[in-house]
């Protein structure tokens, strides 16, 4: 009986110290994890401030465009009602 109750203890001390290993090892799997998460979240922000910046400069250039357009329209209607005063 002491051989039977000392083997049963010595396998649940083999058996408790396999699963301390893999629950330490599942614990490093998890920090790998959150590491790559907090890295993923970094890099998710850094490219949604770099699409806002880009949004941000195609509406200036747009808005540049639309001023020198109506710029220009207004120097050719400028330029037509010369052209017409002159010829009559």
């Amino acid at each position: 009986m002491g051989k039977q109750t000392a083997s049963q203890v010595e396998a649940k001390t083999i058996e408790i110290a396999a699963s301390s290993k893999e629950l330490e090892e599942k614990n490093k799997q998890i920090q790998v994890l959150q590491d790559q998460i907090v890295q993923l979240q970094t890099k998710i922000g850094q490219m949604q401030m770099q699409k806002e910046q880009a949004a941000q400069t195609i509406q200036g250039t747009q808005a540049d465009f639309a001023a020198a357009k109506q710029l220009l329209l207004h120097q050719i209607q400028a330029d037509l009602e010369k052209i017409n005063t002159y010829l009559q």
